[in-house]
């Protein structure tokens, strides 16, 4: 059982005949996401299958193709990962207000499931969504070691603040991740995602390609952290502000993009 503490509900509602949706967006990843994990717990209670989706904006904020492309890379690996467990992705693209309750209603949703983010435009597209929905509607806080709400109910003003009541809340929260299940009902097979239409469709910069260094991706983000863990954390403490020196994890882009949990 995931930890209720990690799960706001958003709307109460009677809920659908049809799945349980994961929407996900901050936490792009399969392994080690308590959104994910809740989602399927759900629907389990209720005997219905789970659906994934993610809905790409076409421009968001001064994003350009170089975070887009990492970014659809790592989302690709998820659908694959997902079609192993016999879980369906749809890949969505467009406004998300209109996108995501377009698509419950297209499945005949039972629950809408999303994991959280702070962010005023993230906060945007969900009140959106909330508005045109009438099914029960979770949130479940995957980013965070500790869920965000129960770490502080204030505005911290200093780290010094919020750092002892972390440290308090550690041990409750630093639980091993269970693994997601294969699902055995799935009426609705594998969606047929239009990846590269779905980049054509971007209205951004593309002058700055990707980086060829850094690899996007669940299995990529864990053996980053293992060539860090190995190799490079007995210099961390001296020489990580030091650019001459390799002494950094290069696990900023994963966690990110949610393609490593910082529980892990």
């Amino acid at each position: 059982m995931v930890n209720a503490s990690r799960v706001k509900q958003q709307r109460n509602g009677k809920p659908g005949n049809g799945p349980v949706v994961y929407w996900m967006q901050r936490d792009q990843r399969v392994s080690d996401n308590w959104a994910l994990l809740y989602a399927q717990q759900k629907a389990e209670e209720h005997n219905v299958p789970l659906v994934v989706v993610f809905c790409v904006v076409t421009n968001f904020l001064d994003a350009a193709i170089r975070h887009y492309d990492f970014m659809l890379r790592g989302l690709w690996e998820v659908e694959k990962r997902l079609v192993k467990l016999n879980i369906p992705f749809k890949l969505l693209s467009g406004e998300q207000g209109a996108k995501i309750p377009k698509f419950l209603e297209e499945v005949n949703a039972g629950f809408l499931i999303s994991d959280f983010s702070p962010l005023l435009i993230a906060r945007k597209w969900k009140k959106e969504v909330l508005n045109k929905i009438n099914i029960p509607y979770f949130t479940v806080d995957s980013h965070n070691i500790i869920p965000c709400w129960v770490a502080s109910d204030k505005e911290e003003f200093a780290a010094y603040t919020i750092r002892p009541k972390i440290h308090r809340l550690l041990p409750d929260y630093l639980e091993e991740f269970p693994q997601v299940k294969r699902q055995q009902n799935n009426p609705f097979g594998n969606f047929n995602n239009e990846w590269d239409k779905t980049r054509d469709s971007l209205n951004v910069d593309m002058s700055v390609k990707e980086v060829d260094w850094i690899r996007p991706g669940e299995f990529a983000a864990n053996e980053m952290m293992k060539n860090f863990i190995t190799r490079k954390i007995e210099a961390y403490a001296t020489d990580r502000n030091d650019p001459t020196k390799n002494a950094v994890s290069d696990l900023s882009p994963y966690l990110h993009f949610g393609h490593i949990a910082a529980q892990r």
